[in-house]
């Protein structure tokens, strides 16, 4: 009886999604390669605040502020579309889960004021998913080494000297 309720709910909600315009599509974006130019790095209320977030990093991290500067001149509605979100040194470097980066991983990928790395940036072209994303080619932002080497139990907390 529970698995009947159960299909009759979903297929219930796959006609009223239908039936609003909600689709179950993957989102697809345009991508520009580019480089970024890391502007500032400091230390901010929120960025030292990450430590003591429960679940969190166990770590202050930096908010890294760049720019991103296409490699190709880009269209002009592309260019417009993103003048005031991307262009200039506003856009902030965060690890996948929304973290600020930590000492040592500004130190592992050489993120120092100034450096330029190979980055992209995708545009949103149908879907709901996120309307602009950049990514570095070579600073992996899953890589989460500091907060497990901090965590309890972990090897590197438990190494003796």
């Amino acid at each position: 009886m529970r698995t009947i309720i159960l299909y009759v709910a979903l297929i219930g909600s796959i006609i009223i999604a239908s039936a609003i315009g909600m689709s179950y599509t993957a989102c697809t974006y345009d991508e520009y390669k580019g480089q970024c130019k890391i502007c500032s790095i400091i230390q901010t209320n929120v960025s030292i605040h990450q430590e003591k977030v429960i679940g969190g990093p166990r770590c202050a991290g930096f908010e890294v502020k760049f720019e991103f500067n296409p490699v190709h001149s880009l269209p002009f509605d592309v260019y417009d579309r993103i003048n005031k979100s991307v262009i200039g040194c506003k856009n902030v470097l965060e690890l996948y889960n929304s973290w600020y980066p930590e000492p040592k991983f500004l130190q592992k990928y050489n993120i120092t004021e100034g450096a330029i790395f190979n980055c992209s940036l995708k545009l949103i072209k149908s879907g709901s998913c996120s309307p602009e994303i950049i990514r570095f080619k070579d600073i992996d932002q899953q890589d989460y080494f500091e907060s497990r080497a901090a965590g309890s139990g972990s090897p590197e907390r438990n190494k003796s000297n």
